[in-house]
């Protein structure tokens, strides 16, 4: 008999299981890639272009990337464009800072993920 349990803190999604039977129970972790420092440092690192804020512009920009095992970024691309100024920010967001990698049953491994940047007044 497998019981889920869900903890949800910031982007960090945590899925404990026990497995009850004679034989004994085995505890696995898993988690989605997170920023060093919480999902904070992402937000402050995405700075609203100049011209944009001047003229009081939104955008919404979507990236998809692969953070490898060992936390590095990789394949990111633009799914959503927020138009140029925004979609730099957020490319430079993504690529300036340091990655805490995906954990599957304890052990890092790569995965594609998608992160969405609203630029809102």
């Amino acid at each position: 008999m497998t019981i889920p349990k869900l903890a949800i803190t910031g982007l960090t999604i945590l899925l404990l299981t026990c497995t009850l039977s004679a034989a004994p129970f085995y505890i696995t972790e898993n988690s989605i890639p997170t920023p060093k420092g919480g999902i904070h440092v992402l937000s402050q690192k995405a700075e609203y272009p100049i011209l944009a804020q001047q003229n009081r512009i939104e955008s919404d920009v979507v990236l998809v990337f692969r953070i490898e095992a060992d936390g590095r970024v990789s394949n990111l691309r633009i799914v959503h464009s927020g138009g140029k100024s925004f979609d730099e920010s957020a490319t430079k967001a993504v690529l300036g800072i340091s990655w805490i990698p995906a954990r599957q049953n304890g052990e890092a491994v790569a995965v594609t993920f998608e992160q969405p940047f609203e630029y809102r007044f």
